[in-house]
This record gives structure tokens, sequence and C-alpha cells, in this order.
């Protein structure tokens, strides 16, 4: 048993296009190097989908992650916007489960920046697409790749 992650990029039109692992490090580690001309400018829903393996195998999705990814005029990926939500989803980790509430549960301090940020990045796919993204995570769908 092992896991796996697949990557895909949803555009407007709703067509999967999968991202190579490699080329997604790269994107996210040296974004000029590894550029996207046709979404420059554009946010694009993107979607993270981890798999669990048996034998080697993908067997059924155990965690998906939808979130909105903005690309520059030169079609650089974000990585700032990246790493604003990765803080932020930890800050609000942080304060729902480490004192900022009392013992009933009430806020002590509120500070709403952060949960904005996270639910500003995310985006819900509907019954049809959250199947077909499973199906492609699987290898049950063919996608084009980028």
């Amino acid at each position: 048993m092992g896991y796996s992650n697949r990557t895909f990029l949803i555009t407007p039109d709703d067509v999967i296009r999968k991202i190579g692992m490699t080329r997604y490090w790269n994107m996210l580690g040296t974004p000029d190097s590894d550029c996207l001309p046709e979404f420059a400018d554009q946010r694009v829903r993107l979607a993270n989908l981890t798999i669990e393996l048996v034998d080697r195998k993908p067997a059924h999705v155990i965690n998906r992650d939808f979130v909105i990814v903005t690309f520059d005029a030169q079609g650089r990926l974000n990585v700032g916007q990246i790493m604003q939500r990765g803080s932020s989803l930890f800050e609000v980790f942080m304060a729902s489960n480490l004192g900022r509430y009392d013992k009933k549960g009430t806020a002590k301090v509120v500070d709403a920046m952060a949960r904005f940020t996270v639910q500003g990045s995310q985006w819900t796919p509907t019954p049809a697409l959250r199947q077909a993204l499973d199906e492609a995570a699987l290898g049950l769908r063919r996608c084009p790749g980028i």
C-alpha cells in the first residue's frame, strides 16, 4: 500500500488537464523556468487529489483539494499566492486547535483575514466534474497533459 498525488488544471470549459508532478514542482520551485502561456493572466481552477495505491495500482481517492491559482502575463504560476494560502491554512488550524478559543468554544480573538484568504482560494466542483476528476486520478479516464 502507498499513496500518490495527482494534480489537474481545469479550463473554463471544464476540460481536465493533468500536470505531471515533476512539472508541477518545477512550476512551484522555479516559476520562471516553467510557464504555461495558455493560462497567462488567468485565474484557473486546480485540483490536487491524493490516491491510495494497492500493489502500486490506484485503488481509490482519499483526499481532494480544490483551489484557484493565478498566472501572470507570461503564464508563470503565482507561487506567492499559494504560499499565502498555506500560511493562512496553518493559521486557521492553529487558531481553531491551539488556544484562541475558551473552554466553551467561543473565539477569544477573531482574525478573519486568514479564513477569508483560505475561503477565497477554494472552489467546489459539480458532482459530474468531481466524478470526472476521480476517474482521471484513478486512470479510468484519459485527459490531456500539460
